[in-house]
C-alpha cells in the first residue's frame, strides 16, 4: 500500500514547483533525514497532530510557513482517511487550525495547583512513565528531545538536550522531579553503564508514544488535558516569571526572544500586580 503523503503529493508533477514545496513543507514536521513519504502519516492521533503548530514555532517558522505546512498535513491525512488507511473515529477527532499572526499564542500553561496535583500523581505511575512526565516538567524539553535522550546525558541535576541538527544545550532539571527520573534510570541501567537511549520506546513512532503517555495520564488521574508541549509552556512560563525572559530563552534553546514570548503565558493575579499603582 503507497504512503499516503506519496497519494496526495501525485497530484502535481514531481518536478514542478508545487509538488516540491507540498514535499518540503511535510518535511518540516519531521526529524531531519526523515522522508516525507516513508513517515506513517496515518498513525497519527489528536495529541500528534495538536503539538504540530506549537513545534514548528518553536523551530523559528513563521505563521505563513507553518500554515502552509498545517495545509499539507490536512491533505496527507484526508487522503489516508478517503484510502482507508485512518480509522474514520480517529480522522474525526483531529482539527487542524490554521494560526494567526505573530501574537497569537496557542496551548496553554498549567497552573501551581495542576503542577502540584501532577506532581503528586507521579508517585503511583510505573518508573519510566514517570520519568516521561518529571523529564518534560523538569527540563522545558521538545518531545523529540525526550526521545533522543541518552542515559549518558543526565548528570544528577542537568540534563543535555538534543534538538535537530547540531542544536545542543544543557539544562537544571527541578529538584522535585529528579527522583522520578533517577528512579527510572536505576532501572533503566547500572550507574556504571550507562549507554544507550534513556527511554525505551519499543514503537515505530517514539513521539506519538510520549503524546500517548501524557494523554492517557491526564485521564487516569482526572486532571484537565495538557500536552508534552503545554509542559514546555509551563517550564519557560515559570523560568521567565522567576528570573527573566533571557534566562528563559537560554533553557528554552530559542535562538530569538521573540519565540520565548509566544511561550510565556500571564495569569490574572500577575497581571493585576503590574497595574496596581499605575
Amino acid at each position: 500500500m503507497k504512503n499516503p503523503a506519496t497519494i496526495y503529493l501525485s497530484k502535481w508533477p514531481k518536478t514542478s514547483d508545487t509538488h516540491k514545496t507540498m514535499r518540503a513543507a511535510l518535511a518540516r514536521m519531521l526529524d531531519d533525514g526523515v522522508d516525507p513519504e516513508a513517515h506513517p502519516w496515518h498513525e497519527l492521533q489528536f495529541a500528534d497532530v495538536r503539538a504540530i503548530p506549537a513545534e514548528l514555532a518553536d523551530e523559528g517558522f513563521a505563521p505563513r510557513t507553518i500554515n502552509q505546512a498545517l495545509s499539507a498535513l490536512r491533505g496527507v491525512l484526508e487522503t489516508a482517511w478517503r484510502a482507508g488507511m485512518m480509522p474514520d473515529d480517529v480522522y474525526r477527532k483531529i482539527e487542524i487550525e490554521s494560526v494567526a499572526g505573530d501574537g497569537e499564542k496557542s496551548g496553554r500553561a498549567l497552573s501551581p495547583a495542576e503542577m502540584d496535583a501532577l506532581h503528586a500523581a507521579l508517585a503511583g505511575e510505573p518508573r519510566q512513565q514517570a520519568a516521561v512526565i518529571a523529564f518534560l516538567a523538569g527540563t522545558g524539553a521538545r518531545r523529540v528531545e525526550l526521545v533522543r535522550a541518552q542515559l549518558s546525558d543526565y548528570s544528577g541535576d542537568r540534563a543535555l538536550l538534543r534538538g535537530k541538527g547540531q542544536k545542543r544545550r544543557t539544562v537544571p532539571v527541578g529538584a522535585r522531579w529528579r527522583p522520578h527520573i533517577e528512579a527510572w534510570l536505576d532501572e533503566r541501567a547500572n550507574a556504571d553503564e550507562r549507554r544507550g537511549p534513556m527511554f525505551d520506546f519499543d514503537v515505530e513512532n517514539p513521539r506519538r508514544a510520549v503524546s500517548y503517555i501524557v494523554e492517557k495520564f491526564c485521564e487516569r488521574h482526572g486532571l484537565a488535558p495538557f500536552t508534552p508541549h503545554d509542559l514546555r509552556r509551563t517550564f519557560i512560563t515559570h523560568v521567565e516569571k522567576v528570573a527573566g525572559s533571557a534566562v528563559a530563552q537560554q533553557l528554552a534553546g530559542h535562538s530569538d526572544p521573540k519565540t520565548t514570548m509566544l511561550y510565556v503565558r500571564v495569569d490574572e493575579e500577575r497581571e493585576a500586580a503590574a497595574v496596581k499603582d499605575l
